[in-house]
């Protein structure tokens, strides 16, 4: 009997939304058949999958306010972030926030991003407009500003600050918007404002969560917030370079130059910035951001030495490295060059410890091994080896 294969029979399936970034169905469907020498069609096999895929650009917008319970005259620093989401570049990209009634923008208290317009509206109410250019995938950009709190009169009012972000699609037609909103408590005058303590900590934790510096403890008016780390990219590297800036919600800016409370320069390695404000009332808020500190290392491996050596029971393996987010591969030979065993110990250990027995869990004869450190730094990419003598005496 002579099998004829047919063709295989394949259809895509893909709905496309003109004039905006959608999530379209594919649907991928293919068929075996053959025919027999009496002519008759056999399907043996039939196949399907199918999955969402995401095209064009896609934009978010957030936006964030240091303060939002005011008395008239009090300022609040709104932060905008719009990013792209998407596959492909947005063009045109615009974003506009107007003032309601009883929020009034601060002149001259704005940072844009670079290459944009900022054109605000004379008067109490002021509209702002960017003019981004065009956001790449993945690309976000950062606006901030300030604004006034007015008199609402004789009752509390809660205003609602929108922003909205336009944008055109590669092709050219409109992408679509998008809306983020913060509300603002503005509140009547009292007869005598109540005098609130803030207590304000700005410090930074390492990977394990180990307090290394604290940067600010002090009394301020109002509770302050983080409004960027570094350059905003969540990466800084500091040898030769000028010390790593963190910009607070009030319009502080504190430096920090890589080194711990007791002056001692830290590795490279993913940290933690924590501002906390605490009100004397008990009540507090903290926010965080974390960032990776990449170093130009000379010396990956800045002090290993084995104690006790010689060993008799065991040995540890004390380690300092110049990055946490490097790893030790360890190995120990005999003096024939066998070897007798091997381990890992990750980049945030400070020591290891070795039973001094092979890779059959048996313990390892008296006399001379060499212990290899080699280790590799996955910030910065380099190696180093470094070979240690020990000696191995009897019970």
């Amino acid at each position: 009997m002579s099998l004829f294969l047919k063709p295989l029979l394949a259809t895509l399936l893909l709905f496309i939304l003109p004039g905006r970034a959608v999530t379209k169905l594919v649907v991928n469907t293919a068929s075996v058949a053959f025919d027999n020498e009496t002519g008759t069609v056999h399907f043996t096999r039939t196949s399907s999958a199918s999955f969402n895929s995401t095209v064009g650009p896609v934009l978010t917008l957030i936006k964030s306010a240091s303060a939002t319970d005011l008395y008239p005259g009090r300022e609040t620093i709104f932060t905008l972030e719009v990013a792209n989401r998407g596959s492909s570049t947005a063009l045109d990209v615009t974003v506009f926030d107007t003032m309601p009634e009883l929020l009034a923008y601060v002149p001259g208290s704005e940072m844009p991003p670079p290459d944009s317009v900022l054109a605000p509206v004379t008067g109490s109410s002021g509209r702002l407009l960017w003019a981004l250019g065009t956001l790449v995938p993945g690309a976000s950009r950062y606006m901030v500003f300030k604004a006034r709190a007015l008199d609402p009169g004789a009752s509390s009012r809660t205003e609602s600050n929108e922003a909205i972000a336009h944008w055109d699609e590669p092709t050219g037609r409109p992408g679509g918007a998008v809306k983020a909103s913060v509300p603002v408590l503005v509140r009547a005058t009292p007869s005598s404002t109540p005098t609130i303590e803030i207590r304000l900590v700005v410090q930074i934790f390492d990977v394990t969560g180990k307090l290394v510096k604290t940067l600010v403890d002090m009394k301020v008016p109002a509770s302050v917030g983080l409004t960027r780390v570094g350059d905003g990219s969540g990466g800084v590297r500091l040898d030769g370079l000028a010390p790593m800036t963190i910009t607070l919600s009030n319009g502080t800016v504190l430096t920090w130059d890589g080194r711990d409370d007791k002056g001692m320069r830290l590795p490279s390695g993913i940290y933690v910035v924590k501002a906390t404000s605490t009100r004397s009332d008990g009540r507090w808020s903290a926010d965080t951001s974390s960032f990776t500190m990449v170093r130009t290392q000379e010396k990956l491996i800045e002090e290993a030495i084995l104690v006790p050596n010689p060993a008799t029971e065991s040995v540890w393996i004390s380690l300092r490295l110049a990055s946490t987010e490097s790893y030790v591969d360890v190995k120990v030979y005999n003096v024939a060059g066998e070897l007798v065993y091997h381990g890992s110990v990750p980049g945030t250990a400070r020591s290891f410890r070795w039973d001094l027995r092979n890779r059959r869990g048996e313990r390892v004869a008296a006399g001379l091994y060499a212990v290899v450190l080699d280790v590799a730094d996955r910030l910065g990419g380099g190696n180093e080896r470094k070979i240690i003598k020990l000696a191995v005496t009897g019970r």
